[in-house]
């Protein structure tokens, strides 16, 4: 049986396996790290609706203040009132090209 820690975050409750988690990028990365202006795309995982929120506009949540960006997916719901499915957040790329520097010099 694996032992489950609990975390309180504001009035939600996460639980985590101690043993066997998947390590991501949400789990190292707290949604305070990120800059204000940073977009996160919101994607129902049921119904596929898709809507994009801001990291200024996430943090005005008290829950969310020492959050991690997997802790706010879990929290996180389908904005379509018939669906109510759980979401997957992604980051949005800056759409900056840049070219490769590498090489031999």
């Amino acid at each position: 049986m694996l032992k489950q820690k609990q975390v309180a975050v504001g009035r939600f409750e996460f639980k985590y396996a101690l043993k066997g988690k998947r390590m991501s990028w949400q789990t190292e990365l707290k949604l305070s790290d990120l800059e204000p202006s940073t977009r996160l795309e919101v994607t129902c995982r049921r119904c596929g609706l898709s809507h994009y929120a801001g990291q200024a506009e996430l943090m005005k949540r008290p829950e969310f203040a020492q959050a991690y960006l997997d802790e706010v997916e879990g929290v996180l719901h389908c904005s379509n009132r018939f669906c109510w499915g759980k979401v997957r957040i992604a980051l949005i790329h800056d759409d900056k090209m840049e070219g490769f520097v590498g090489g031999m010099a």
